[in-house]
């Protein structure tokens, strides 16, 4: 299995074997987030994988993944994509928050007509 390491610093890339793999998640815990931003209860994380998620499909390795999460309402809309580099994996994220923040502005319309359409109580 082919892993990578990546150098925040310089943005490089390289390929290592599984031992350095190992040892570099151990030295830089935090290296692996590239950016990450909460949205009320929606929190989108892009990392870089160091492992190859093409599955051998052939082209570049997909090394960076961004995805959802909800606090309380994990039944929707958890996304996840990959890309191959640095500079696409930002636009990627960039790109996930935008959608998430429509996304979230449907909700709360939805959920604003929903709560017109109940019936007022009268409490004569």
């Amino acid at each position: 299995m082919i892993t990578y390491i990546y150098d925040p610093h310089t943005g490089d890339i390289t390929a290592a074997n599984t031992e350095t793999y190992a040892e570099w998640m151990k030295q830089f815990p935090n290296a692996r987030r590239i950016a990450e931003t909460t949205l009320g209860e929606c929190w989108i994380s892009t990392v870089f994988l160091g492992l190859d998620h093409s599955f051998g499909l052939g082209g570049q390795p997909v090394l960076f993944e961004t995805m959802v999460f909800w606090e309380e309402h994990q039944d929707i809309h958890n996304d996840c994509t990959r890309c191959e580099t640095l500079k696409e994996a930002k636009k990627m994220h960039e790109d996930m928050c935008h959608q998430m923040e429509r996304y979230i502005y449907d909700l709360n319309q939805e959920e604003c007509a929903r709560i017109e359409m109940w019936p007022e109580k009268s409490y004569d």
